[in-house]
């Protein structure tokens, strides 16, 4: 596999995990895939460019993948697209009292 399409998979593994952490939490397909996307990108440079190779891209996605997190969420973008949901909403506090036996 070549270098180029290695780095592909591995840019498409960690929008796919942005994906999932922001925007469609849960286990889902996006983070699934991601996950998938980036374990064959390393296993592809172990098995075509030796160990040394895979050694450093499996640091480098590890510390990109680290890196991406922490700069989306503290990106105020990232904001507007998440799931923010709040209840406004009030209990009757006298429901008691107009109940009859």
């Amino acid at each position: 596999m070549s270098l180029f399409v290695i780095i592909l998979l591995i840019v498409l593994g960690i929008v796919l995990l942005l994906i999932e952490f922001l925007v469609i939490p849960g286990i889902t397909i996006a983070g699934i895939g991601g996950l998938v996307l980036i374990g064959t990108s390393i296993y592809s440079t172990y098995k075509s460019y030796g160990n040394t190779t895979g050694n450093i891209v499996l640091i480098v996605t590890f510390l990109l993948v680290l890196a991406a997190t922490i700069l989306a969420l503290r990106s105020k973008t990232w904001r507007k697209v998440m799931l923010n949901t709040t209840v406004d909403g009030k209990a009757a506090e006298s429901f008691d009292d107009r109940l009859k036996p």
